[in-house]
């Protein structure tokens, strides 16, 4: 008898696939969580893991959000559509405007420290004013 091992499918990214497989992902997101060396600004100089595949950037020159690919396929259809501008979407979020997003969709999972200061409302109330993301002025949330 010839028995199958499982295939497993790991991507470049945080490799939330190769954690579920192992059950890694009951441990803390630091472990489990593969930090990108480069962004859309530059190397990365330090990171924060905020939850398990949503890492804040910091290049000596800018910053952002990095996603990892499952984390970008659980966005809402409104936040996948938000155009892309300083960093190539969904993958990237830019620290000054756009990294609103992200820390929106996901506030619940985020660190107490992070949501300090900031409420979910209130970065709803950013993200409705941008008419960046909105050009027509409504944000049809």
């Amino acid at each position: 008898m010839t028995q199958t091992q499982p295939t497993l499918t790991p991507h470049a990214y945080c490799g939330e696939d190769i954690a579920e497989a192992f059950g890694l992902n009951k441990l803390p997101a630091e472990i489990v969580t593969i930090i990108p060396k480069h962004s859309p600004w530059g190397q990365i100089d330090q990171h924060e893991v905020l939850a398990r595949g949503i890492i804040e950037v910091y290049t000596p020159s800018h910053g952002g959000i990095y996603l990892s690919k499952e984390r970008q396929k659980m966005l809402p259809e409104w936040a996948k559509k938000v155009p892309a501008s300083y960093c190539p979407k969904p993958e990237w979020w830019e620290e000054d405007c756009e990294a609103l997003v992200p820390l929106y969709c996901f506030y619940d999972e985020l660190p107490a420290k992070r949501r300090e200061g900031v409420s979910k409302d209130l970065l709803l109330n950013w993200i409705k004013k941008t008419s960046y993301f909105f050009p027509n002025g409504e944000a049809s949330l």
